[in-house]
């Protein structure tokens, strides 16, 4: 009879233990969850054109192929010499090629912007 009760016991505080342990797992989860939502509540703002003579280090950025080195270096360069004109005045920075400026336009299509002027 008392080996019944040890147990009885047993399985009690086991049923126990497993219930807090899926209630602190049940926690995590929603914590999980909770902050994947705030992650979708920041979404990033899809931008359609970027001006190459007005936009910001974040703004280039949005540019398939400008990271932070690129963009600093458009901005470093417009403020050195003024607006650029066309496309092909990206070649006098450093680095910006022939190839790497037909593939900026190809990967971004109808986003780059010189001015109001749309390049295609």
């Amino acid at each position: 009879m008392n080996l019944l009760k040890i147990i009885a016991l047993f399985f009690i505080i086991n049923i126990g233990f497993m219930g807090t342990i899926y209630a602190a797992n049940e926690i995590k989860t929603s914590d999980i969850i909770n902050k994947k939502e705030t992650v979708v509540e920041k979404k990033i703002e899809v931008v359609k054109h970027v001006d190459i003579n007005t936009a910001d280090i974040e703004t280039l950025q949005n540019l398939k192929g400008i990271g932070v080195k690129r963009a600093k270096e458009i901005i470093d360069y417009r403020n050195k010499n003024g607006e650029f004109k066309k496309i092909e005045d990206l070649k006098s920075i450093k680095g910006f090629t022939d190839k790497f400026i037909i593939k900026l336009q190809k990967d971004n299509p109808g986003m780059l912007e010189i001015g109001s002027k749309k390049i295609v």
